[in-house]
C-alpha cells in the first residue's frame, strides 16, 4: 500500500508540474479519500487503541500539523524573499492586499488552522470581501491564491471526516446511510448542472462516499475475504502488483483507464494491499513518504518555476526537464521532511496509543 500512495503523490505532483502531459491528479486525490476511509475504519473500530475521541484527534492532529506548519511557514520566508529580490508581490500578497481586514483575518486563519481551505473553492473576492461564488473562476482574484500550501485544501476535507468518523464509522448501517446519502447528493448536483469543480471534487459531502467506500472495504469486504480464507501472502502479492500497475497508470495519464471501475477496483484490492504492506516492510517505509510528498511539492514547483522562467526566457514554461528537477527536489525534501520531522513526531504519536499490541501497519498512521 506504501508504493500506492506514493505514486498518488508523484501523480498530484506531475499533474501540477506538466499537465499537459499527466492528468491524474483528481483521480489520485479521490484514492487517497478511499484508502483514507480504509485505515481509519481499521484504526477505530477493528484496533481500537484509541481511549478516548480527544485520544484520536490529538494523534491525527499530530500526524497533520507538523509537516504542514513546517512547509507553510518555509513558503511564507520564500514569498517575502521573492517579494523583497523582485520588488513585485507573488500572487499570495496580491490576495491579502484586495482583502478587507476581516478577510484577511479569516484567511489567516485557515492557513493555520487547515479549517476552510476546502471551502475556498466556492469563494471569490469583491470589494474587498470574501464571497460565495458557484464557479471560483469567475472571480477576479483568485482566493486560492491566498493559501500557503494549496494542495492543503484535501487536508481540509480529512479533518472533516476525521470530525465524524468515530461516530459514524463504528456503526455499519450508519455508513450505509450516510454512503448512500452522499452519492444521492452526488447525483443531483450533476442533474442541475453541477458536475463541475468543486461540487463533485472538493466538497465534502460529496467525497464523503469515498472515505465510506473505504470504510465498507475494510469492514464488510476484509471480512469476507479472511473467512474465505483468500487473503493471504500469495493473493495479496499478485493483487497489489496488479492495483500498483493500474494506479501507476490511472494516476498518471488517467485518460487510459475508465473513472468509476478504476476507484471501484482500487477499493476491492485495498484489503489485499494492506496485507502486502504487512508482508514487506519497505513498502510501509515507502508509503510514509507520500504524505511530506504531497505536501512540499507546490513549494518546489513554485520556485523552479519562477527561475527557470527567467532563465529559459518563457515564463510560462512547463517542460519535462523541469519537471524532472521538481521531482528529484521533492523527493529529496520529503525525505528530510520524514527523518527530522515525521519521525520525531511519531515517536510521539506513540505515546498516544493505547494498545500495547497495536500493529506495527497502524502505528505509523
Amino acid at each position: 500500500m506504501g508504493l500506492v500512495r506514493v505514486f498518488l503523490a508523484l501523480a498530484v505532483v506531475l499533474s501540477h508540474s506538466y499537465p499537459t502531459g499527466f492528468g491524474g491528479g483528481i483521480i489520485a486525490v479521490q484514492i487517497f479519500f478511499i484508502i483514507s476511509g480504509f485505515f481509519i475504519s481499521y484504526i477505530l473500530v477493528e484496533v481500537r487503541n484509541y481511549s478516548s475521541v480527544r485520544n484520536f484527534y490529538e494523534n491525527r492532529a499530530l500526524r497533520l500539523f507538523p509537516i504542514y506548519w513546517f512547509v507553510a511557514i518555509c513558503t511564507l520566508g520564500m514569498y517575502s524573499a521573492g517579494w523583497a529580490l523582485t520588488g513585485n508581490p507573488p500572487p499570495f500578497f496580491e490576495v491579502y492586499q484586495s482583502l478587507d481586514l476581516s478577510g484577511q483575518l479569516a484567511l489567516a486563519v485557515s492557513n493555520v488552522t487547515l479549517i476552510g481551505q476546502d471551502w475556498i473553492m466556492f469563494t471569490g473576492i469583491e470589494d474587498g470581501r470574501i464571497t460565495f461564488m458557484e464557479d471560483w473562476r469567475n472571480s477576479e482574484v483568485r482566493t486560492w491564491h491566498g493559501l500557503l500550501v494549496p494542495p492543503a485544501w484535501s487536508l481540509g476535507v480529512e479533518l472533516t471526516f476525521y470530525l465524524i468518523a468515530p461516530f459514524i464509522l463504528p456503526r455499519l448501517r450508519l455508513v450505509i446511510f450516510f454512503l448512500a446519502l452522499s452519492l444521492a447528493l452526488r447525483v443531483y448536483l450533476i442533474s442541475i448542472g453541477l458536475e463541475n469543480r468543486p461540487w463533485t471534487y472538493r466538497f465534502f459531502p460529496t467525497e464523503l462516499a469515498l472515505f465510506l467506500v473505504g470504510a465498507l472495504s475494510h469492514q464488510l469486504w476484509m471480512r469476507f475475504l479472511n473467512t474465505r480464507g483468500w487473503l493471504n501472502e500469495h493473493s495479496s502479492l499478485w493483487v497489489s502488483v496488479a492495483a500498483i500497475l493500474l494506479v501507476l497508470i490511472a494516476a498518471t495519464l488517467h485518460i487510459w483507464t475508465p473513472y468509476i471501475p478504476t476507484l471501484i477496483f482500487v477499493a476491492l484490492a485495498l484489503p489485499f494491499l494492506f496485507r502486502f504492506q504487512k508482508y514487506w516492510g519497505w513498502d510501509r517505509w515507502i508509503g510514509e513518504l507520500s504524505y511530506p510528498i504531497y505536501i512540499v511539492h507546490m513549494s518546489i514547483l513554485f520556485p523552479v518555476n519562477f527561475v527557470w522562467g527567467r532563465l529559459s526566457d518563457d515564463p510560462g514554461y512547463q517542460g519535462l526537464d523541469e519537471t524532472a528537477l521538481v521531482l528529484v527536489l521533492t523527493l529529496i525534501a520529503s525525505l528530510a521532511l520524514k527523518l527530522w520531522i515525521a519521525d520525531p513526531v511519531e515517536r510521539v504519536r506513540d505515546t498516544i496509543r493505547e494498545a500495547p499490541d497495536a500493529s506495527v501497519v497502524v502505528q505509523k498512521l
